[in-house]
C-alpha cells in the first residue's frame, strides 16, 4: 500500500482519503500535474474499500455510496473558498467565511443548513434525534477531523 497504510476501517480510510484529497487535488496543485497521483490515490482506495466492506462499520447505516463521498470532496475541495470542512461519523459539516458565497453550490451538491448550529451538512439521515445536540457533543460520540481547504492545501500530511 503506498497512500492508505494501517487503514482498518472504512472511517479511517475515508479521513486518510480526505487528507490525501486535500494535499494532491490539481486545484491545489496549480503549478504541478498531480492528476496520476489522484488517480493512483483513487484505485487504491477503491481496492481496499472493497476489502474492508465486510468490516462492520458505519457503512451499513450510510444513505450514500462512497464514490458519493468522494465526488463530494473533490467538489468542496474545487471551488476554492474560505471554508472549514469537518467529517463527524457519517456526515460532512462546512461552515466559514465563504459559505454565503458558494451557498448555491452546497444547495447542488445536496448539503442542507443547520440553523442552530450555523453550519450545512452532509450525509446520512438515519438517525432520529428526539433532542438538539451541539456540535461538541457530536464530536466526541463521533469523532471529528478538520480541514480548511485553503489553509492547508501546501502543508504535508504526517
Amino acid at each position: 500500500m503506498k497512500w492508505f497504510d494501517n487503514i482498518t476501517t472504512i472511517d479511517s480510510l475515508r479521513q486518510r482519503y480526505k487528507e490525501l484529497l486535500m494535499k494532491y487535488h490539481p486545484d491545489n496543485n496549480p503549478e504541478t500535474d498531480t492528476t496520476k497521483i489522484m488517480q493512483s490515490i483513487n484505485s487504491e482506495y477503491d481496492s481496499i474499500l472493497k476489502t474492508l466492506k465486510g468490516v462492520k462499520d458505519h457503512e451499513e447505516t450510510a444513505d450514500f455510496s462512497e464514490d458519493e463521498l468522494k465526488n463530494v470532496l473533490n467538489e468542496l475541495v474545487s471551488l476554492r473558498a474560505n471554508i472549514t470542512i469537518e467529517l463527524i461519523g457519517r456526515w460532512i459539516w462546512v461552515y466559514g467565511p465563504d459559505t454565503r458565497v458558494i451557498k448555491k453550490h452546497l444547495k447542488e451538491l445536496g448539503f442542507r443548513w443547520a440553523p442552530k448550529k450555523e453550519k450545512w451538512h452532509w450525509g446520512t439521515s438515519a438517525h432520529k434525534f428526539t433532542k438538539p445536540m451541539d456540535m461538541d457533543f457530536i464530536r466526541s460520540k463521533y469523532g471529528s477531523t478538520v480541514y480548511n481547504p485553503i489553509k492547508e492545501e501546501h502543508k504535508a500530511i504526517h
